[in-house]
This record gives structure tokens, C-alpha cells and sequence, in this order.
């Protein structure tokens, strides 16, 4: 599910939430009854606090040895970063 809400970004209104949900076959009882109590909102709300709290603004953010990654994400780019070299 993280993908396709990752993937649709600008779609997540409550009818695109429930049609993923379908999609996915999900049990939509469960699905429903889950999104009508907000179960996950606090959650959520915990994680993005987190990203802005370490600097990420954006989705997606990648971080290196605890480190947050602005650079490219090529193989060079990767690799003098883990390794510690100035690309």
C-alpha cells in the first residue's frame, strides 16, 4: 500500500483511499472502519514530525550512515557517500 499512496501523492482523497483499498484486496470492513477511526493519523503525524525534525522536506528522503543524502542517487554518488569521500 505504501507504494501506490507513495505513487499517488496528489489522489488521496476518502473514494481514492477506498478504490486502492479494493484494489489491493483488502478487507474493506476493516479498511473502512480503520480510516472512519483515523487509527494510523497519530502515527503518521509522529513520522512526519520526525522527518521535519531530521530535515526531510521531501518525499523521498534517504538517509546514509544517519546521515541525510542531498547528493545524487548514481552509484559513484552512493558510494562516496557510505565510504566517506567528497564526491
Amino acid at each position: 500500500m505504501h507504494d501506490l499512496l507513495f505513487q499517488s501523492q496528489n489522489a488521496l482523497n476518502h473514494k481514492d483511499l477506498l478504490g486502492y483499498g479494493e484494489g489491493l484486496s483488502l478487507d474493506m470492513n476493516r479498511f473502512r472502519g480503520e480510516l472512519k477511526k483515523r487509527t494510523y493519523e497519530d502515527r503518521v503525524r509522529e513520522d512526519f514530525r520526525r522527518g521535519v525534525q531530521n530535515g526531510v522536506y521531501k518525499t523521498p528522503g534517504l538517509f546514509l550512515n544517519g546521515v541525510r543524502h542531498d547528493g545524487a542517487w548514481d552509484r559513484d554518488a552512493l558510494l562516496q557517500t557510505l565510504t566517506g569521500q567528497i564526491p
